[in-house]
């Protein structure tokens, strides 16, 4: 996965995310639907919009979805809830 935040200069204020997934060597519809039925509810259920998701119409395993923060402790508090208490740690 990978993402970048879009936002004013100051990172104040609402912004969007672009998230990428790949499926790698298979099809991409065990990825939509695990998309569609765990991650982007769980992402809105922390109270993360998410504006956009699609499959890439160039590319047949690549996913992109937008997550909108309306501030960065927003994002802030969307990741501690995913990375839960060990902040991330394996």
């Amino acid at each position: 996965m990978s993402g970048a935040p879009v936002s004013g200069p100051d990172g104040a204020g609402p912004f969007h995310g672009i998230r990428r997934h790949r499926a790698h060597r298979g099809p991409r519809a065990g990825l939509v639907r695990a998309m569609a039925e765990l991650v982007l509810p769980f992402t809105t259920g922390t109270g993360v919009d998410v504006t956009a998701s699609s499959i890439g119409p160039q590319d047949p395993d690549r996913y992109l979805w937008t997550p909108r923060f309306t501030h960065g402790r927003d994002r802030a508090a969307h990741r501690a809830a995913v990375d839960g208490p060990l902040g991330g740690a394996p």
